[in-house]
């Protein structure tokens, strides 16, 4: 369903957004709700593409400007960012989609970034037919990939920093329990049999 609210210590005036809610809290800035007006969808596929600028306001995905991309979008042999707006014969359909994973078909007439409005933060990573890419960051807070032309199955994946290291400490523990148990088990004496 993609992007509907932002929450920002900034005020913002755009078209785009509508403030919901506002809370000052003491020795603090105030932080603004907004609800986006036009919500733009979850993925989506683009061509207008331009070089990250350090003047970026990421409310500009709001409008009809060029994607501002941050990193580098490997387009393919050509290595030429492709000039067009829109393209027909673009098909992007998310099959699976969950809080830590969303993976799509997309079938792209032209090269470009395919577009996921979800928060670009540590611990996100993103697979093209099977095999690592770059990530991508898109209009300062959004994640990207660029994809050739062609039919792809992408996956953006979540998994926390520290979370392998988490898990082994938790593996870790449990056997020292399940060792404890076991140790206190063999050195406890036979119960007596009650004498009839």
């Amino acid at each position: 369903s993609g992007t509907r609210y932002l929450i920002s210590p900034g005020l913002y005036r755009h078209s785009g957004l509508e403030i919901i809610h506002w809370q000052t809290m003491e020795g603090a800035a105030p932080h603004f709700v907004y609800r986006l007006k036009a919500s733009p969808a979850r993925l989506s596929f683009s061509r207008r593409l331009a070089t990250a600028r350090p003047d970026t306001d990421f409310l500009d995905c709001l409008g009809p400007a060029p994607l501002q991309i941050e990193g580098v979008a490997d387009f393919g042999p050509s290595g030429d960012a492709p000039a067009a707006a829109t393209a027909t014969g673009d098909d992007i359909r998310i099959s699976r989609a969950a809080s830590t994973e969303v993976a799509a078909s997309a079938t792209v007439a032209a090269p470009g970034v395919l577009v996921l409005r979800e928060t670009a933060c540590p611990g996100w990573t993103v697979a093209v037919d099977g095999g690592a890419r770059p990530l991508l960051r898109v209009d300062g807070v959004f994640m990207g990939v660029s994809l050739a032309p062609g039919t792809h199955e992408v996956v953006f994946s979540y998994r926390p920093a520290g979370f392998h290291f988490t898990l082994l400490i938790s593996l870790c523990v449990l056997v020292g329990i399940l060792l404890g148990c076991a140790g206190t088990a063999l050195r406890r004496p036979p119960r007596a049999s009650p004498v009839s």
